[in-house]
């Protein structure tokens, strides 16, 4: 009988556990809506904007469990139990209609040697009528020899099913243009257990790096890679050179080009490879790498072409 009444016991705790983590999981399915405009630009006058992301979003983090990160555990302890302690939270508030509006993209010059001054350039999310559709300001951010990256985010409180759009001013010049985009959304689900998209990727500079750190890694451990790996780097000889594991590297530069090797909008990254030295920080080689917006990859952006390996200072290729 103890031993019936123990058995009960233990299946309605793991009954009762498997109902609380039931509602965790449903709490933890949300809605992204994104809309694909990889290949739209923009026109204002010597610039272009270029889209890189727009996407609808039916839940906001309320908070995070950092705190693990300032006690000190080791990753293989704390990243379990940042797993368990964010999936037993309400980390989210959702939106049963709207929700949060996002709209990210790159404005470049299309001469080489050109500037863009952010403080120059006014950017709205409008309605239809050309009324704000959020409230707040442009965030601009990384700004490069030709290029500058902004983003602009909001909460939008009702479902918009109607078109809505960019408003662009150029103070300096007096350009002004209005793009509307009315393309159908692209509907997705996430549970807790699902990448979700990492919008950062839109931009090129994240994208190569990105890109590169997963070559560098699968070099370091000296593993057979799939098949679409090996396509992406067999094609680029370049690429495979001893800088990658004797020396470290950075992006430390971008520039948009009107057009290279007969490819119109390309973005040129330039990848410095430092002395391995302790504490030097001599360049002792530099690459170019080059990518182009592409409506075929997840991230928006394919390597369009990779170019030598220079020696530092002679300028002399390897």
């Amino acid at each position: 009988m103890l031993r019936f009444l123990k058995i009960k016991k233990i299946w309605l705790s793991l009954i009762i556990l498997l109902l609380i983590s039931l509602l965790f999981w449903i709490h933890h399915l949300v809605i992204i809506k994104e809309m694909n405009y990889s290949n739209t630009f923009i026109p204002l006058g010597d610039k272009k904007v270029f889209i890189t992301d727009i996407y609808l979003q039916n839940y906001e983090v309320k908070h995070k469990t950092k705190w693990l990160e300032s006690i000190g555990l080791p990753k293989t302890i704390s990243n379990p139990l940042n797993q368990i302690l964010s999936f037993y939270s309400f980390r989210y508030k959702k939106y049963s209609a709207g929700g949060i509006l996002t709209l990210n993209g790159l404005i470049v010059t299309e001469t080489s040697n050109g500037s863009i001054n952010p403080d120059d350039i006014s950017l709205r999310i409008i309605d239809r009528y050309g009324n704000n559709l959020l409230i707040g300001e442009p965030v601009f951010y990384r700004k490069n020899v030709n290029t500058i990256n902004f983003s602009l985010k909001g909460i939008v409180k009702k479902e918009h099913k109607e078109p809505f759009g960019i408003d662009i001013k150029e103070t300096a010049s007096g350009k002004h243009v209005k793009t509307y985009f009315d393309k159908d959304w692209s509907i997705k689900y996430f549970s807790f257990f699902d990448e979700k998209p990492n919008s950062s990727l839109s931009q090129p500079q994240e994208f190569i790096n990105e890109f590169l750190k997963s070559y560098v890694s699968q070099i370091k451990k000296n593993k057979n890679t799939n098949s679409t790996y090996k396509q992406k780097t067999s094609s680029f000889p370049n690429l495979q050179h001893n800088f990658w594991l004797t020396n470290k590297w950075a992006i430390t530069s971008i520039s948009y080009l009107n057009e290279y090797d007969g490819e119109p909008d390309v973005f040129e990254t330039n990848v410095n490879f430092f002395s391995s030295k302790p504490e030097s920080i001599d360049i002792i080689a530099t690459q170019k790498i080059y990518v182009v917006r592409s409506n075929i990859s997840n991230s928006g952006w394919l390597i369009f072409d990779v170019g030598p390996v220079f020696k530092c200072p002679s300028n002399m290729p390897l």
